[in-house]
């Protein structure tokens, strides 16, 4: 049989350890890790952020941080998405806001805990010239649009 370990404390189980799957990005860079982890560790770090999370929402309130409950603004916060795959259920998607300090912490313990994941890209990556060269290599060439019509 077996034995799974917990990314961030270490325990051994038997049985399928929790999947969460986080992501965040800074400019354009998009950045993704996964951690397995125990019950016990999901309960004590992130079913509290969860919990605060679904308050906010709750009460239409985007406007404090989800972790710690400071006020933030537009600019000062840190988008966190997380995909949480416990086993034996649906998976489970959420979006937290996180005042800068609190992003940095919890990025930082996923990032020291979780095993990366494949660099994603984002929108302001994806050029017509992407496109354009995917075009090409099927043979066929865009012609240039006559707006004189």
């Amino acid at each position: 049989m077996a034995v799974y370990e917990c990314a961030r404390d270490g325990s051994k189980s038997r049985t399928k350890l929790n999947a969460m799957y986080w992501r965040w990005y800074r400019g354009d860079e998009s950045l993704g890790f996964v951690e397995q982890l125990c019950d016990t560790c999901v309960r004590e770090t992130i079913a509290p952020i969860v919990q605060r999370m679904a308050f906010a929402v709750g009460h239409d309130d985007w406007s404090h941080c989800h972790s710690c409950g400071m006020e933030i603004d537009e600019w000062d916060r840190t988008k966190l998405y997380l995909s949480a795959y416990l086993p034996k259920s649906d998976p489970e998607r959420f979006q937290f806001d996180l005042c800068d300090t609190c992003g940095v912490t919890l990025t930082g313990l996923i990032r020291s805990c979780g095993r990366p994941l494949p660099n994603r890209q984002t929108q302001s990556q994806s050029t017509t010239d992407g496109a354009s060269l995917t075009w090409s290599q099927l043979g066929i060439e865009p012609h240039p649009r006559d707006d004189a019509a």
